[in-house]
């Protein structure tokens, strides 16, 4: 993917200037023992989080926040509950146009608009799923997870951003050739 590689160079800096816990916290968040969920619950509150999940969520933010976008970018997150995410059913979402929401958490999205179908709106849950449309800035703090973590996860052309960059809901379109309502969000940071 010809972005990715463009983001690679972004990042190049950044990626050298982690540190070796920055890294293994960023190959954690990666982990298929779904240690993000820990990391998440420390950084919301929501959940169980431990002292291990603290302190990677501590290491991860780090890294996000030495780490800025170079250029203006599209990201795609696909989330499975609309309700768990929003609070309405995703044919709801439309009453959201217009509201900003803080992130209460790391914003976990890919460079790939199919990566994020596919891999993160099945299976559908509670409201049903969505895809996001993340209108990120040039200068936006971000961690270049595909650049930094497991390069056999390189595929998902992950990037995170942190725990409350604001949400700004612009459009909902419920196209038929993506199957899944797309929310147009413009990310800004607080």
């Amino acid at each position: 993917m010809e972005a990715a590689k463009k983001v690679d160079e972004d990042f190049r800096g950044w990626k050298k200037a982690l540190r070796g816990s920055e890294i293994a916290a960023i190959t954690a968040w990666q982990g298929t023992d779904r240690r993000y969920q820990r990391i998440q619950a420390a950084v919301s509150g929501v959940g169980s989080a431990s002292e291990n999940g603290e302190r990677l969520a501590e290491e991860l933010l780090s890294s996000v926040l030495k780490g800025r976008v170079g250029r203006d970018l599209t990201l795609w997150r696909g989330i499975r509950s609309s309700i768990s995410t929003f609070g309405v059913d995703s044919s709801d979402l439309a009453s959201l146009i217009g509201r900003t929401l803080p992130a209460d958490r790391f914003i976990a999205a890919s460079l790939s608009r199919d990566v994020a179908i596919k891999e993160f709106t099945d299976p559908p849950l509670k409201g049903g799923p969505a895809l996001l449309r993340l209108r990120v800035r040039s200068g936006t703090n971000a961690a270049w997870i595909a650049g930094a973590g497991d390069p056999a996860l390189r595929e998902q052309f992950e990037m995170l951003l942190r725990p409350g960059v604001l949400l700004k809901i612009e459009k909902v379109e419920y196209p038929e050739d993506v199957g899944v309502p797309v929310i147009s969000v413009e990310v800004s940071e607080p």
